[in-house]
Formats: C-alpha cells, sequence, structure tokens
C-alpha cells in the first residue's frame, strides 16, 4: 500500500479566497451573504453525489437524533454538518485536512445561526485529536478516495465511538478491475487517489472491530444526479454562448475549479460505465 501525501491533498482542494468567492455569489444569487438561507448554501457546500439527499439519507442510516453528537470525518466546508445539525438536531464536530475549508465551514456556520452546534477543526482522519469514545456516530462522506491507509482510518474511527454506535461510510468505490480516468472531483491525478474496491473497505471495518450491518450501491442514484447537473451545465453553457450568465453565482464549480465540467463528465462517464459507483456502509462498534 503507498501512502498518500496529504499536503498534496490539500493542496488540491486549498482555495485562498473561498469565502470572498461564496459571498460574491449569494450577492449575485440576491441573498443577503451575512445571513444566508441554508438551503441556498447547499449548492455549494455539499461536496458529495446526491448533495442534500445523501446527507439525509447518511443521516438516517446513522439514527441521528437532536443531542447526539457526531463526527464528522472529512467535512469539507462543512454542509452536511449543517444539514445534521438543522434538520435532526445534533451537535456535530467536523475535521478536515483543507485549513480554507474548516475556516470557511466555522464562518459559513456562524452566518446560519448554527456556530453552536456545528464546530470544524483541522486535522487527519489518520490522527484523530479525540479520546476514545467520544462520539455517539460518526461519518465518511466522499473521503477515502483520499485516503490509501483505510485500516487507519476505520481503526480511528472505532476508538473515537463509543460502544454500540453507528459508522456511515458514502464513498465512490471501483466496481470492477480498470484504469480510472482522470481528473475527477477529489483528484487530478492518479498519484493522489485510493478509490478502491467495497472488499478493501469490509477488511479495513474488520480489523478495527466494526460489524457492517448493510451495503447499497447507489448507481442509479448516482446517474440521476448527474443527468440533472450536466443538463443544468448545459443549459448554462448556452446562456454564456448566448451573452447570458453562464455557470450560476453558487455551485460545485467553486470548488472544482476551471475543469469542473471535465471532471464531471469523468466521474459520471465512469459511473454510467459501471466502473465506479458511490456505495453507502453502515456498520457499528460492539456494545
Amino acid at each position: 500500500m503507498t501512502n498518500i501525501n496529504e499536503a498534496r491533498v490539500e493542496a488540491h482542494y486549498a482555495q485562498k479566497n473561498l469565502m470572498r468567492v461564496i459571498r460574491e455569489g449569494l450577492v449575485a444569487a440576491g441573498a443577503d451573504p451575512d445571513r444566508p438561507d441554508p438551503g441556498m448554501l447547499s449548492a455549494v457546500d455539499e461536496f458529495h453525489i446526491g448533495g442534500t439527499e445523501a446527507s439525509r439519507f447518511v443521516g438516517e442510516a446513522l439514527g441521528a437524533t437532536a443531542g447526539m453528537r457526531v463526527l464528522d470525518i472529512g467535512c469539507g466546508i462543512g454542509g452536511p454538518a449543517r444539514f445534521l445539525a438543522d434538520a435532526f438536531g445534533c451537535r456535530v464536530t467536523g475535521i478536515d485536512l483543507t485549513a480554507d475549508y474548516v475556516a470557511v465551514g466555522n464562518q459559513l456556520s456562524a452566518m446560519v445561526g448554527l456556530g453552536e452546534s456545528v464546530t470544524l477543526q483541522q486535522a487527519s482522519a489518520l490522527d484523530l485529536p479525540f479520546r476514545e469514545a467520544s462520539f455517539d456516530a460518526a461519518y465518511v462522506m466522499h473521503v477515502g478516495m483520499n485516503i490509501a491507509d483505510k485500516p487507519r482510518m476505520m481503526a480511528e474511527a472505532a476508538r473515537v465511538l463509543r460502544p454500540g454506535s453507528k459508522l456511515v461510510i458514502y464513498d465512490v468505490m471501483t466496481q470492477r478491475d480498470g484504469p480510472v480516468t482522470y481528473p475527477l472531483p477529489w483528484s487530478d491525478v492518479l498519484e493522489n487517489s485510493a478509490v478502491d474496491r467495497l472488499a478493501a473497505y469490509d477488511k479495513a471495518l474488520e480489523v478495527a472491530g466494526l460489524v457492517i450491518e448493510a451495503r447499497e450501491t447507489k448507481r442509479d442514484f448516482a446517474v440521476g444526479f448527474f443527468e440533472a447537473m450536466i443538463e443544468r451545465m448545459n443549459e448554462a453553457q448556452g446562456s454564456a454562448a448566448e451573452g447570458g450568465r453562464g455557470p450560476g453565482p453558487l455551485g460545485l464549480h467553486l470548488l472544482m475549479g476551471a475543469n469542473t465540467r471535465e471532471k464531471v463528465d469523468n466521474v459520471f462517464g465512469q459511473i454510467k460505465d459501471g466502473l465506479l459507483a458511490p456505495v453507502l456502509v453502515t456498520c457499528r462498534k460492539p456494545a
């Protein structure tokens, strides 16, 4: 197993002016940049396949309830964490490698009135800065594709969970053998990608002492999500060609950068082809 350099992963996602760009997008969309509606932010802060709908089924798989202390491993700018806090009443702590994401995420949480329910900090999924049995539940959303050492990631997650609690994983995984084409949303190059088969997750979870309760491949869900996204992108491209605005003021292109369309086309094409698919895995730490 070749470990992935975390500094390169952070550099892939880092954007120094992200908060300014998001605020400008909110103004362009006619929103108050100091008190935005959380639903409007979902266009940019739900950086995973399925957006808010996926955050909801992850929360449901967790059995999320009011007051539950939840860990978001690889939180990005905090969209799912804020969703769980708002929709289920959880108290969510998020960690992420990317300092820019953490700083922006904490600002956004304060702006939507969730600063006391959602706290993000910079840390590695391979070295969680928490004591044993600190959390009632944890989840990983589109993070394992950047982490080669999945046994250590799962061991760390298991360590900080209290006995009897759940870990939910929602990652893109390979479904068969074959070369993966880049760039993709989580990496522009092969060297920064650790996308793997479900079997690798199963083994890592077993070694960590976590018991798998359910697995669900979300290929059809992903196809529908990307079909709708690409339709919107095509409409925006046509608008730009006719002198219109082009891409909307808020969207995942703010996070993915100039080659957003290539990344989207690549991941969608490989999901349709059956090489890749997002998979939902629910497991539990034995009581």
